[in-house]
C-alpha cells in the first residue's frame, strides 16, 4: 500500500511572496536590456531564487559588515536594484537616487503596515520594544525607523530594561516568527514593564501555518516542513512541530533532493507543511515522491 500524502491548506507562497515574484517578472518586461539586482535575497529559499537567474537578474549578496555603498559597488547609473520584501532603509533610496540608478520597492504589505505603525506610535510618545533577529533584513529595517525602537534579540535574550522611562510601551514582533519564540518573551517584558502592551505582528500567512501544524491527523507519522534552512517563518514551523510532536519523526527539508537520504518505508501517513517562500513546484515534487514509496 502507497503512502498517503496530506496538505496543509495553507501551503507555497504567502501573497506577499507571490506578488513580489509577480511584479519582479514586470520589472525585466518593462526592462528588457537593463542589468538588474536585487539588494539581499528576494525570499529566502534557494530553489525559488532559481527563477531570478532564468530572467537575467542578479541577487546581491549583502555583508552586513559593510556598508550600503560598499554592497552596491558594481551597479553604475542606469541599472537598477530591486528592495526586497523584507524593508529596507529609508537612506538607501536617498542614495540611490544620487547615483543615479533606478530601484523598486517590494516590501510586503504587511511589513510596511508594521512600519507605519512604529513611525504613527513613535511620533506619540511610545517607546517601542522590537522582537526580532538582529541579522534579519526585516528587523534591521523596522529597527532603524526611530529612535524609539529597540530590539530584543531573539537570539540573546537579554535587554536592558533600563532605558525605559514612559508607561507608553508598545510590543512588536518580526512578521515571521511564531508564537512560541515569543510568548516567554513578551511575559518576561510585562513582568518588567507590566504597562507594555502589544501589537498583532505575525503575519496571517505565517499565523495560519502554525494554527494547521497544531491540528494535523491523528494518524500522521511522518511530519515534513518544507521550505530554505535561511527562512525564519519555515525554521519557525520546525521548532513549533518538535515542541507539539516529539514523538512523530519529522523531517526539515528544503526539496526532494534532500528527502531522498531518508528511508522512509516504513510510513504510511504523510503530512506536509511549507514556508512562506516556498514553491508548489518543490512540494508537488515531494508529494510524487512520497506518494510513489
Amino acid at each position: 500500500m502507497r503512502m498517503l500524502v496530506q496538505l496543509a491548506k495553507t501551503i507555497g507562497f504567502c501573497d506577499g511572496v507571490a506578488l513580489a515574484f509577480k511584479r519582479i517578472k514586470e520589472i525585466r518586461l518593462k526592462h528588457p536590456q537593463a542589468n538588474i539586482f536585487v539588494y539581499g535575497q528576494l525570499v529566502h529559499n534557494h530553489d525559488a531564487l532559481k527563477e531570478l537567474e532564468r530572467l537575467n537578474i542578479e541577487t546581491i549578496t549583502v555583508d552586513q559588515n559593510k556598508s550600503f555603498d560598499e554592497n552596491i559597488s558594481k551597479l553604475k547609473a542606469n541599472d537598477i536594484l530591486v528592495f526586497t520584501a523584507h524593508g529596507h532603509l529609508k537612506e538607501d533610496e536617498e542614495r540611490l537616487k544620487a547615483k543615479k540608478i533606478k530601484f523598486y520597492d517590494l516590501t510586503c504589505p504587511k511589513v510596511l503596515a508594521i512600519h507605519q505603525q512604529i513611525i504613527k506610535k513613535s511620533a506619540e510618545g511610545y517607546q517601542i520594544i522590537y522582537i526580532g533577529k538582529k541579522s534579519h533584513p526585516e528587523a534591521i529595517s523596522s529597527v532603524a525607523l526611530t529612535k524609539n525602537v529597540y530590539l530584543y534579540d531573539l537570539k540573546e535574550k537579554a535587554f536592558n530594561y533600563r532605558d525605559f522611562n514612559t508607561n507608553k510601551i508598545l510590543i512588536i514582533n518580526q512578521t515571521t516568527l511564531a508564537p512560541l519564540e515569543i510568548n516567554n518573551i513578551i511575559d518576561d517584558i510585562k513582568k518588567h514593564l507590566p504597562s507594555a502592551r502589544e501589537i498583532a505582528s505575525i503575519c496571517l500567512s505565517s499565523k495560519h501555518r502554525q494554527e494547521e501544524l497544531v491540528k494535523i491527523p491523528s494518524q500522521t507519522d511522518l511530519l515534513i516542513i518544507i521550505g530554505d534552512k535561511n527562512s525564519s517563518n519555515s525554521n519557525s514551523l520546525f521548532l513549533l512541530a518538535k515542541a507539539l510532536y516529539p514523538h512523530l519523526d519529522i523531517y526539515f527539508v528544503e526539496n526532494k533532493d534532500e528527502l531522498s537520504q531518508y528511508d522512509l518505508s516504513d510510513k504510511k501517513f504523510a503530512y506536509l507543511i511549507s514556508g512562506a517562500s516556498t514553491p508548489m513546484k518543490i512540494i508537488d515534487e515531494i508529494k510524487e515522491y512520497l506518494q510513489k514509496i
